[in-house]
């Protein structure tokens, strides 16, 4: 009777087992959708260079974070104080940009390569980012950053 219900409990572990590895979560896929994620990454990144703080805050859900690539986490109001006064986006561009949503969240991630100067000094920086958005009242909100500097 016991090596039965082992039997039993082997055959359905291994079913369920099998069944996780069936179950793929991909992204929605939809067109219209990324390229709307993908407007707002440029609108954000065109405020940044600009030091326009009401399109950035418009951006910016209250909750804002961002991760820097030295591992420090600054809240909405830190980052739009720091983005708008001390640094200075003299020139960017962006490549490799992708968008992906699953539901009512959005991702974009890429590449920034730019020169900055931040308190009057300049420097060249590039970096991969992952930028997290929320969709909510028809429209998406920017919830979380992270930006790690890439050595060349």
């Amino acid at each position: 009777m016991k090596i039965l219900w082992l039997a039993a409990l082997i055959q359905i572990f291994s079913t369920l087992a099998q069944a996780a590895d069936d179950v793929n979560l991909k992204a929605d896929r939809k067109e219209a959708v990324d390229q709307q994620l993908l407007k707002v990454e440029r609108d954000w990144n065109e405020a940044m260079k600009n030091r326009n703080r009401a399109a950035l805050a418009t951006l910016c859900s209250e909750d804002y974070v961002y991760t820097g690539d030295d591992g420090k986490t600054v809240s909405r109001a830190f980052y739009l104080s720091e983005i708008t006064g001390h640094v200075k986006v003299t020139k960017y561009s962006l490549t490799g940009v992708t968008a992906r949503t699953y539901g009512d969240t959005g991702i974009v991630y890429g590449e920034w390569d730019g020169t900055v100067e931040v308190d009057g000094e300049s420097a060249e920086i590039k970096l991969k980012f992952t930028d997290t958005f929320v969709h909510r009242d028809n429209r998406w909100w920017a919830v979380a950053s992270q930006s790690t500097r890439i050595q060349d």
